[in-house]
C-alpha cells in the first residue's frame, strides 16, 4: 500500500519508477455497537504455510485461499470457530445474555443465514439490504478506511526510518509477518469512539436522513425494527463485519 504517486523536484525531468507490488491480503474487521469488543481480525492471504510465520505467535487469525479472497468455507469456519467463542467469552465477562446478532453484508461468500447460525440459535446473523454497504454498512463509516490509513502510515513511517536507501531493496526484506503485524496494529489504533460513530447511520431513528434504493428488498425501518426485536442490551450483542 504505498503512494501510487512520486514527487519530482524542478531540478529532475524523471524520477525512478519501479513495479508496484501485486501481492494482496484481505481482511475482516468485527467489533460490536458501542466499540467495546473489537474481534481478533482475520487475514486471508495465498500461502497455506508462509515460512515467515515459521515458529512465529502472530496477533491475528490466518487462512489461505488461492487468490487471497473471502471464501463461504472460511466464513462459515471464522463464524463458528471465531466468531462465537470470542464473543461468548465477551458477553461472560460483562455479564451478559450470551446471544449475538451479527450483521453482515449479502456477498455471495458469506453463505446463508442457516448456515451462519448456532446450534442453539443464540447466534445468528442478519444481512443488510443489497446496494447500501456505502449508506449503512457500519465498518464502511471509517473503520475500514482509517485501518488501512493507520497502516500505510505506519509502513512509510518504517521506510523513512530506514538506513536503506532503496525502496525496492528494503521492500523485499518485508514479509508477511510484518504486514500482519502492522495490520493488528492500525486496527488496534481505531478507537471505540470511532467505532460507535460507525454505527450511528443504522443504529438512527430518524429514516428522513436515509435513503434507500427501490431494489433493496428491506426498508431500512424495517430492518431496524428487526435489529431491536431481539431482547437484551442489544448495543453491546449487535456486531459487524467488514473487509
Amino acid at each position: 500500500m504505498l503512494p501510487e504517486k512520486t514527487l519530482v523536484r524542478s531540478q529532475e525531468k524523471t524520477a525512478p519508477g519501479r513495479k508496484i507490488s501485486k501481492e494482496r491480503v484481505t481482511f475482516l474487521a468485527c467489533c460490536n455497537a458501542n466499540g467495546s469488543h473489537k474481534l481478533k481480525m482475520l487475514v486471508i492471504g495465498k500461502a497455506k504455510n508462509p515460512r515467515a510465520f515459521k515458529n512465529a505467535d502472530i496477533p491475528v487469525e490466518y487462512k489461505s485461499s488461492a487468490n487471497a479472497w473471502m471464501t463461504t468455507k472460511i466464513f462459515i469456519e471464522w463464524f463458528h470457530q471465531s466468531f462465537i467463542p470470542q464473543v461468548r467469552r465477551h458477553l461472560r465477562s460483562h455479564n451478559l445474555p450470551e446471544k449475538a446478532l451479527l450483521i453482515i453484508d449479502n456477498a455471495s461468500s458469506h453463505g446463508t443465514v442457516k448456515e451462519l447460525t448456532s446450534e442453539d440459535g443464540r447466534f445468528t446473523t442478519l444481512f443488510l439490504p443489497p446496494n447500501c454497504t456505502a449508506l449503512l454498512q457500519p465498518m464502511d463509516q471509517n473503520a475500514i478506511r482509517l485501518t488501512k490509513l493507520f497502516y500505510r502510515k505506519s509502513l512509510l513511517a518504517h521506510i523513512l526510518s530506514s538506513n536503506e536507501n532503496s525502496i525496492v531493496t528494503l521492500l523485499k526484506t518485508r514479509n508477511l509477518k510484518d504486514a500482519v503485524c502492522l495490520l493488528c496494529n492500525a486496527w488496534e489504533k481505531v478507537s471505540s469512539e470511532v467505532l460507535q460513530k460507525c454505527w450511528n447511520k443504522i443504529m438512527s431513528d430518524n429514516d428522513e436522513d436515509i435513503e434507500y434504493d427501490d431494489e433493496d428488498l428491506i426498508p431500512i425501518s424495517e430492518l431496524r425494527r428487526n435489529l431491536f426485536s431481539l431482547d437484551g442490551d442489544m448495543e453491546d450483542v449487535i456486531l459487524e463485519t467488514g473487509k
